[in-house]
């Protein structure tokens, strides 16, 4: 299950309505500046809408509950005389609108497509709540807090064409690896990795070696986050 993180998403129902209602707002606002399209703002409004519907039914049905509960006293545990007590009546909490499941998958993934903007600036990260809060980074790379983190790696070839890269995790949930080989154009994913080693599979198409170079960002959930390690290269192993 996704959930994003605590160090930027408050923990509450009723706190990630607020601040789910901010987002929102502010994204609307920022939205063309950082490259995205009028129907992905329209999928964070209709996010929200739900989410807020959600909060205001559950802290209806508390309420529901709780009044339950005092007829079920008044009714059983009155005096006779008293005024007969009147069942409370059940409230409607059907969300005015109901997306697709994943709201917070769609959320962990927006902010991570917003940090990775190159019209993002602190400015527009604090604006819209999705700066993570400052944290020790002992052990786990460089900087003070996780705009700056930076993994260290450390590879070595195996057999089968298997990459084994090496990293502290410190206090992040992990490392996004991008690869290139043999000098391609583009880097492409090689995985997300929660524990240290990393084994990397490279394909082999010629029964050759290949030369591959590595770099990875860390995760704060499943939000990459901070800069880029060094480049590490190396020649796999048939």
């Amino acid at each position: 299950m996704a959930i994003p993180s605590p160090k930027w998403f408050p923990q509450s129902l009723q706190e990630r309505a607020a601040w789910f209602d901010n987002l929102a707002l502010r994204f609307a606002q920022v939205a063309p500046g950082l490259g995205f399209l009028p129907a992905e703002v329209v999928t964070v409004q209709t996010d929200n809408t739900c989410l807020q519907d959600l909060a205001s039914g559950k802290a209806q049905l508390d309420a529901f509950v709780e009044a339950v509960t005092q007829y079920r006293r008044n009714v059983l545990e009155g005096n006779i005389g008293e005024p007969t007590p009147v069942f409370p009546t059940a409230p409607t909490v059907t969300p005015a609108e109901q997306p697709p499941a994943g709201i917070f998958q769609r959320l962990i993934e927006l902010v991570a497509r917003i940090r990775a903007a190159p019209g993002y600036t602190p400015e527009i990260g604090a604006l819209l709540g999705i700066i993570p809060s400052s944290a020790s980074t002992s052990g786990a790379g460089s900087g003070t807090d996780d705009g700056e983190l930076k993994p260290v790696l450390k590879a070595n070839a195996m057999p089968g064409n298997v990459v084994e890269v090496k990293f502290t995790r410190g206090h992040t949930d992990g490392i996004d690896v991008e690869i290139k080989i043999d000098n391609a154009a583009t880097w492409t994913s090689g995985g997300r990795f929660f524990k240290s080693p990393a084994a990397l599979t490279i394909p082999d198409g010629t029964g050759l070696p290949h030369a591959v170079q590595i770099r990875a960002r860390y995760l704060d959930g499943n939000a990459p986050v901070g800069q880029n390690s060094d480049t590490v290269n190396i020649v796999t192993t048939p």
